[in-house]
């Protein structure tokens, strides 16, 4: 495919094209039906035995989720139930809004070819792809972080327009309930628009501005007291598994903390890892922040870097971590790949025209590379890790083909890995805690028994062998295996699950 500098069709060709990969990506990812791993199983058990009034409670397991997050899932549930395929829908739709949204705002901002570099990039950006087809919140964090820099720049544009001004008092609205990094952006936003009616004193769009200022921090002082500080317990747990993302106390230190976290997982996009993974990135990133001064773009140089600023500020007070995962830092996304896709076109920039656009083309190409690699990868891979999918295929496909229409759970339901209690807990015929020599004594059907991580509860161990030692004569054996499946459950410990059947008598 030709560049053409005079000719936008071919920029949008290419638009059009990382746009479809990136969309196909996720819906792939989506359409497969990877088994739910540990901390997605962690969140979604918290939904089974509330109702709508449990889901704006404190959660368990150390979870937490905004209210409006959890109030749609759980609707969708008591709908539609509990496969992998419902669960997962609504993050599916707001990774794609977020990749549109965004490219309608980096054409507004940016020229077309910086523009086309920073969706390409998201368009295949694993972690955005991959929290776009997840039972997590984080699909939601990017989508209201383009919302908020989207309305921000069309408000600022024009300030009185209808659409304008009801678009970023309902963003500002929603942000808080569906998303809590979203402070970070809005606080970018509002104070890069205050700073902007300020310079311009214009006297209405200062009031209106000022308006839109105190409805934000009604706002965010909602969040932070009706719904925050009621999970304080959950977040309390959460800080002791984000020490990473807290700097230390000394100024040399902190100063290596921020590179280090800044070059990590942080700046994924569209690949990385941490020890300095992402450090290519970090400097296209700081490359394109040095475009965007000396062009003297001071409103979007502002509202996308103040999310990063506010951020750092919140980790350095423990509130809120910086740099330890891209998944709980999406909404950063749009700011680092907007500025990568502006460092891109300036790193190339100051050499012949005709070099610069073939340069570009392979640019694009190998980002094309990167989406049509994850695909394949995905449909090599279906699943986070093979223990995830051991345990579905043990609950939903291996013992009902044995004919094992009630599971019956030797442990209690609270020393069952969460991944194995889930695909147990949404079959409604599964029972937990059962006496082992009660349950061997029904003989109409097969009787199915489950035994987790025997080692540690001897005791439990010993009742089933006893029970298994007194099965009548007309009972067979039919399966009797252990099978050791690595799950995430709180620990990266293996699990060990014993499942017999035995036939009727």
């Amino acid at each position: 495919m030709q560049w053409a500098k005079n000719d936008s069709r071919s920029t949008y060709r290419w638009l059009g094209w990382m746009l479809c990969l990136g969309i196909g990506w996720r819906v792939l990812r989506w359409s497969l039906g990877m088994p739910m791993w540990g901390d997605e199983v962690m969140l979604a058990l918290n939904f089974l035995d509330r109702s709508w009034d449990g889901w704006l409670q404190p959660l368990d397991m150390g979870q937490v989720a905004p209210p409006l997050f959890m109030l749609l899932h759980g609707t969708l549930m008591q709908i539609s139930g509990y496969s992998e395929w419902i669960l997962r829908l609504p993050a599916l739709v707001f990774g794609i809004a977020a990749l549109l949204l965004f490219a309608r705002f980096a054409y507004d901002v940016v020229e077309q070819r910086s523009a086309l570099c920073a969706v390409a990039v998201l368009a295949v950006a694993y972690y955005s792809v991959r929290h776009g087809s997840e039972f997590k919140p984080y699909a939601l964090d990017l989508l209201l972080a383009v919302g908020l820099l989207f309305a921000g720049h069309r408000f600022r544009c024009n300030p009185f327009g209808r659409w304008q001004i009801s678009g970023l008092v309902l963003v500002i609205v929603l942000a808080p309930l569906c998303s809590f990094p979203s402070v970070f952006v809005t606080a970018g936003v509002i104070t890069g628009l205050l700073a902007d009616a300020l310079v311009k004193r214009e006297r209405y769009r200062l009031y209106l501005t000022l308006g839109i200022v105190v409805l934000a921090i009604i706002m965010v002082v909602t969040q932070y007291t009706v719904i925050i500080v009621p999970q304080a317990q959950a977040s309390e747990l959460l800080k002791t598994l984000w020490q990473g993302g807290f700097p230390p106390g000394n100024g040399f230190g902190f100063l290596g903390w921020f590179v280090a976290q800044s070059a990590g997982r942080l700046m994924a996009y569209p690949l990385g890892g941490r020890h300095f993974g992402s450090v290519l990135t970090l400097l296209l990133v700081c490359v394109g922040a040095i475009s965007l001064y000396r062009t003297r773009q001071w409103f979007l140089l502002w509202i996308i870097l103040m999310p990063f600023a506010g951020n750092v500020v919140a980790a350095a007070l423990h509130w809120y971590p910086y740099g330890q995962s891209a998944r709980i830092a999406q909404h950063l996304a749009p700011s680092i790949c907007l500025l990568a896709g502006v460092g891109v076109v300036t790193a190339l920039s100051g050499r012949p025209k005709k070099w610069v656009h073939r340069r570009l083309v392979w640019v694009l190409c190998g980002l094309s590379v990167i989406g049509l690699g994850g695909m394949a990868e995905v449909m090599a891979r279906p699943y986070k890790s093979r223990g995830d999918l051991s345990a579905r295929d043990l609950i939903q496909q291996t013992l009902p083909a044995l004919d094992c229409r009630t599971l019956q759970v030797v442990n209690t339901v609270d020393t069952v890995p969460v991944n194995f209690r889930w695909y147990l807990a949404i079959d409604s015929a599964t029972r937990f805690g059962v006496d082992p020599f009660e349950a061997l004594e029904y003989k109409d059907e097969p009787v199915c028994l489950l035994l987790f991580d025997a080692k540690r509860d001897p005791d439990t161990a010993n009742r089933l062998e006893h029970a298994l030692k007194k099965i009548s004569a007309s009972q067979q054996l039919i399966r009797d295996e252990v099978q050791t499946a690595y799950i995430y459950g709180g620990t990266h410990h293996p699990h060990q699950v014993r499942s017999i059947v035995v036939s009727g008598g």
